[in-house]
């Protein structure tokens, strides 16, 4: 027996066998393969009184990993085709009962295919690694997880559902676990009506899905536990969904019924939905429309061949199959790129705003907006843009996302540090991700995790690595993802190395995130905040002198950062960071307050100036002068980050005081700025890591850039002081 919950688990007062994915072996000679079935007789020796519950027969054959044994003082609660078992009071988990023989009608009725065991029973224990867990006609549930009314239904959906999928038809192997997660995943949505969740679900997922550090659906894995993931699960149930879509709801319920009858369990794909499974990433759609015609291009990096779009044109719903133009009788008003939110892929458009979201399910309004929201992560445009759909359109859920990842606030409470020695299994799984997640306990969980982790990480590494390593993905720190990665260069985390690969991918990416976007979400909210002002001229021509000076500054500061981190010695010119980082904070102060319509020019902002001309000039001489492929890769990333800063303001100045539309000329640079920034920023990383840099900067032209740049600052002068 076990204290933690894999193999047979010795709780408080019971036993529970939690054999999924190869624990079987732990307890009993087998072979713990999910291919292979065989029929088993279990006896059981237990205490009198105890009640002792297994999968019942042997006329089932079963992967080792369905095998099903518990014993305690459990009291039932009997329905006609469903038992629940429990410790305490069975009648308070009646909603769980409901629900299960709901499922099971459903599933019956849907599949055409009778629920394939001699009996059904749910288990609660107190304690449990996961919330579920399917065995071949016993199910057990961790009883805080059927506490939740919200979660109850779907969960026990889900879990029946593996009695199907997963029980009567079992992949091949756990590189097809994907099959049963995801099949198990679609069909309690239906059966839940959960649509609107599952879809958010997908959406999540393909954050995961996204980078180099996704996987195939399909995947191998030398610990099969890894697999346990939102890829698996969502990504599993959207592939299928969009099978459904594009064969049709009946064509596809036949083949699912189908799919139970075969052995091996086998689905049949067609090439495009096979690639979906092969591989990794998120495929991309961009429409556009004018006249009568659609134009559809479809861009997948990894992916040969075309896929189906689900088009809503003018409200009617179109499938193009391998189409890149569609041409209708009458000219188009709008389209949307995925009709019922039943395609797995990112959608864009030339204008998000020309769609009429009022017109969208609720599904689609889901989709929509998670399309914009992946358009900013992809500097498409900008969080101007989507606040102002969200205006239109209240997401409480994306707002709130959004205001945690660029401000720190949350409305979110955390649980206290203590959580994490006074619970067990999925309580302090639950309790590490809340600490690790809340911006006001994050450092000091991640403290006490590094100081005690050779003792807690099997306890806070579950199925797919959930647990403390994806739960730091919600930080947004550079110094903070510095040290995660170190520390488990040192512990590798077993079970979670591709979750921590994520991790630092998607911190990685929040911290680009904030530093493109948190500026103008600020801007924003000061402007709201002080009545929505107009631009005055003073105002407009203050704004063109803090703006030009603040990108100075904070280029300025970027490059003695990179002086210090490569130990260049500084030259005499060259100020120090502390110098920088406050003269630059001074000016941002009044840059912020243009948003509140108020225009304040001082002596402060001439001297400024006039050293930031003087900056420039000097590294522009210095751009002329040296032949250190260090120090021209320092000065391209300078300019490259001044240049993003400036473009960030501009599109907030713009954006708020003269309209969208006007902001959009500048949008329209945001991706190619992306690219050279990242370029400049990669070739630092390269040098310091004394790579060779192929694509090295021409000084020459930086130092054009530089002397150019002083000289706006010149007139800048002349404007505030008049000579």
């Amino acid at each position: 027996m076990n204290t933690a919950s894999r193999g047979l688990y010795a709780g408080d007062g019971f036993v529970v066998s939690q054999f999924q994915p190869n624990y079987a072996q732990d307890v009993f000679p087998c072979f713990d393969d999910p291919r292979l079935k065989a029929t088993f007789d279990i006896n059981v020796t237990s205490d009198p009184g105890d009640v002792v519950i297994t999968n019942g027969g042997t006329s089932a054959r079963m992967p080792p990993h369905l095998v099903f044994i518990a014993a305690g003082k459990f009291r039932a609660l009997r329905s006609e085709r469903v038992t629940l078992y429990s410790l305490d009071e069975p009648e308070q988990y009646a909603d769980a009962v409901d629900a299960a023989n709901e499922a099971l009608t459903f599933y019956e009725s849907y599949l055409g295919v009778p629920y394939p065991r001699e009996k059904l029973d749910l288990v609660v224990v107190p304690a449990f690694e996961a919330d579920g867990m399917e065995s071949s006609g016993a199910i057990v549930f961790r009883a805080a997880a059927l506490r939740d009314p919200k979660r109850t239904e779907t969960l026990v959906a889900h879990e029946v559902a593996h009695q199907w999928f997963g029980s009567l038809a079992t992949p091949e192997s756990w590189a097809d676990l994907w099959l049963s997660e995801g099949f198990a995943t679609w069909i309690a949505a239906k059966a839940t009506h959960a649509e609107r969740g599952l879809v958010r679900a997908i959406r999540a997922a393909m954050a995961a899905d996204s980078g180099e550090a996704a996987r195939p659906l399909r995947s191998s894995s030398a610990n099969p536990k890894e697999l346990f993931d939102s890829i698996t699960y969502d990504k599993g149930a959207a592939v299928l969904r969009m099978l459904e879509a594009a064969t049709g709801e009946e064509e596809f319920r036949r083949e699912a019924a189908a799919y139970l009858q075969r052995d091996p369990a086998e689905l049949r794909l067609p090439d495009w939905a096979a690639e979906l499974v092969e591989v990794p990433g998120v495929p991309h759609v961009s429409i556009e429309w004018s006249g009568c015609t659609v134009r559809i291009e479809r861009r997948w990096d990894r992916g040969h061949h075309s896929f189906p779009v689900f088009l809503r044109i003018d409200g009617k719903p179109v499938t193009c199959r391998d189409e890149t133009e569609i041409t209708m009788p009458q000219p188009i008003q709008w389209v949307f790129g995925n009709a019922n939110a039943s395609g797995y892929y990112r959608c864009s458009y030339r204008d998000f705003a020309a769609i009429p979201v009022a017109e969208l399910s609720p599904v689609e309004r889901i989709a929509f907006l998670s399309d914009l929201y992946d358009a900013v992560w992809a500097a498409e445009t900008d969080t101007l843009v989507l606040m102002r759909a969200l205006e239109q359109t209240p997401d409480a859920t994306m707002a709130e996302e959004m205001d945690e990842l660029l401000t720190g606030r949350t409305k979110a409470t955390a649980p206290p540090l203590s959580a994490l020695t006074g619970s067990t299994g999925a309580e302090k799984i639950a309790a590490c991700e809340a600490l690790l997640r809340h911006p006001a306990t994050r450092r000091d969980a991640w403290a006490y995790l590094k100081e005690h982790w050779t003792e807690l990480r099997d306890e806070l590494i579950s199925f797919g690595g959930r647990g403390a390593v994806p739960a730091l993905a919600a930080a947004c720190d550079p110094a903070l993802r510095n040290d995660i990665a170190a520390f488990f260069a040192e512990h590798p985390p077993r079970g979670a190395e591709r979750a921590l690969q994520q991790t630092i991918e998607q911190i990685d990416a929040r911290i680009r995130f904030r530093e493109r976007e948190g500026r103008k979400y600020t801007c924003r909210s000061i402007w709201i905040g002080a009545g929505r002002p107009a631009a005055t001229p003073e105002l407009r021509v203050a704004y063109s002198i803090l703006s030009g000076l603040g990108a100075a500054l904070f280029g300025a500061l970027h490059m003695r950062v990179a002086f210090d981190q490569f130990r260049l010695d500084a030259p005499p010119w060259m100020h120090s960071a502390a110098e920088l980082r406050q003269a630059h904070a001074g000016v941002e102060q009044l840059f912020l307050r243009l948003f509140r319509g108020e225009a304040i020019m001082n002596d402060g902002v001439v001297q400024l100036i006039q050293r930031a001309q003087e900056d420039l000039s000097a590294t522009a001489a210095t751009a002329e002068t040296s032949e250190s492929p260090v120090v021209a890769a320092i000065l391209a990333s300078r300019e490259a980050t001044a240049r993003d800063y400036f473009l960030g303001g501009l599109i907030a100045f713009t954006d708020l005081f003269d309209g969208p539309e006007h902001a959009n000329r500048w949008r329209v640079k945001m991706p190619a700025m992306e690219v050279d920034l990242a370029r400049a920023r990669t070739n630092l990383g390269r040098i310091l890591r004394g790579d060779s840099v192929s694509d090295a900067p021409e000084t020459a032209v930086l130092a054009r850039v530089f002397r150019s740049q002083a000289a706006d600052l010149s007139a800048a002068l002349t404007a505030v002081t008049g000579r």
